[in-house]
C-alpha cells in the first residue's frame, strides 16, 4: 500500500473536514436556530472547529492532499486529512482502514522517516503489551518530522483504582450497560486493565485465569499498586487478545506513559487535558479527544 495515499473522488464532497451536507440537511441543522431567534435565543458550538483551510495555512496543500497526518487505532474515524492507521478484524469489522497494521506483531510502521506532521491515538495502547506499545513509540518517534506532535489518549487507571477502592459505583457509568448489569465493582475495576480476568459474565467461555473479588483485594493488600496491576494483566494472554480485540489488557497512568514516551526518544513530554493539545488542529474535539473523556489520561509529546 502507497505510503502517500491520495484524496479520493469521493472525497471531493468533502469541506472544511466535515462531510457536505445536503439542502435537506442543511435545512434541519439550521432550523433549531431560526425557531429560537423568533424569541431571542440562539444556539452555538464551543467545538473548536479546525477547517482544511486552517490545515493547509499551517502545513502547506501539499501535507493535507499527501494526508500526512496519522490516526494509530483509528476504529471509524474520518477526517479528509488524516490517514487511518488500524488492523481489520471481525473484532472491528466497521473499522475505516487505510494502513493495516498489527500493533500486536511488533513491527515497524510501513511509513518513512520524518515523514508525519502529527500523530494521534486514542484508547489504543491499553488493548496491547507493554512490549508492542514500546515498538509503537519508536516507531512514532522515527516517522514523526522535528517538532511533530503526537497526542495520546488513554483510560487513566489511577482515576479506576480509586472508584475501586471507595467502591464508587458512579465511576462505572458503563454498569448498567448490557453485559454488565449486576457486575460487581471489582470485575468492573478488572475487566478496564485486565479484562480476560474478570468474571463477567461476558468472559465465561473464556478460558483465562479469573480473578475474584476477594483474591483481587489480596492481591492489592500483599504487593505493590503497579506490581498488583502488572500481576493481573500477567494472565492476560496475546492469542486471546488478537481474537477479542475489544478487550483490555494493559494498564496506563502518567508516571508509566510518560516514562516510555521519554524511553523512546521524546524529550519534551507532558500531561494535557481535554481539548488542550498545544497542537493546533489536536484541539477539534469534533474529532479528537471525543472517546470517553470522564475517564480518559492525555499526554503530549512533541519530537
Amino acid at each position: 500500500m502507497s505510503n502517500s495515499l491520495k484524496n479520493k473522488s469521493s472525497e471531493s464532497k468533502i469541506v472544511r473536514g466535515n462531510i457536505a451536507r445536503s439542502p435537506i440537511v442543511e435545512f434541519l441543522r439550521l432550523l433549531p436556530n431560526k425557531l429560537l431567534t423568533k424569541f431571542g435565543y440562539k444556539v452555538s458550538t464551543l467545538i473548536n472547529r479546525i477547517s482544511v483551510e486552517d490545515y493547509i495555512s499551517l502545513y502547506g496543500k501539499k501535507a493535507v492532499d499527501e494526508r500526512r497526518f496519522y490516526n494509530i487505532g483509528s476504529g471509524t474515524f474520518r477526517h479528509i486529512a488524516w490517514t487511518n492507521i488500524d488492523h481489520k478484524t471481525d473484532w472491528y469489522k466497521d473499522n475505516v482502514v487505510d494502513i493495516d497494521v498489527d500493533l500486536l506483531a511488533n513491527k515497524p510502521i510501513p511509513l518513512e522517516n520524518s515523514s508525519a506532521y502529527a500523530i494521534y491515538t486514542a484508547h489504543t495502547i491499553e488493548h496491547i503489551t507493554d512490549k508492542s506499545a514500546e515498538n509503537m513509540f519508536s516507531e512514532v518517534y522515527r516517522i514523526l518530522k522535528k517538532k511533530g506532535y503526537f497526542r495520546v489518549v488513554v483510560p487513566d487507571i489511577d482515576l479506576t483504582y480509586r472508584a475501586y477502592k471507595e467502591s464508587d459505583k458512579y465511576y462505572f457509568y458503563w454498569r448498567n450497560e448490557p453485559g454488565w448489569k449486576g457486575v460487581s465493582i471489582p470485575q468492573l475495576f478488572l475487566a478496564f486493565f485486565a479484562s480476560q480476568t474478570s468474571m463477567s459474565p461476558m468472559n465465561k467461555n473464556i478460558n483465562t485465569k479469573k480473578i475474584t473479588d476477594a483474591e483481587l483485594a489480596r492481591i492489592f493488600k500483599e504487593k505493590a499498586y503497579e506490581d498488583a496491576l502488572n500481576y493481573c494483566c500477567s494472565f492476560c494472554k496475546v492469542a486471546i487478545q488478537k481474537i477479542r480485540a475489544g478487550d483490555h489488557m494493559n494498564w496506563w497512568n502518567e508516571k508509566k506513559l510518560i516514562s516510555k514516551l521519554k524511553r523512546a526518544g521524546f524529550k519534551s513530554v507532558y500531561k494535557s487535558g481535554y481539548g488542550q493539545s498545544f497542537c493546533p488542529i489536536l484541539t477539534d474535539t469534533n474529532y479528537f479527544d471525543n472517546t470517553k473523556p470522564r475517564i480518559s489520561l492525555h499526554i503530549e509529546a512533541r519530537k
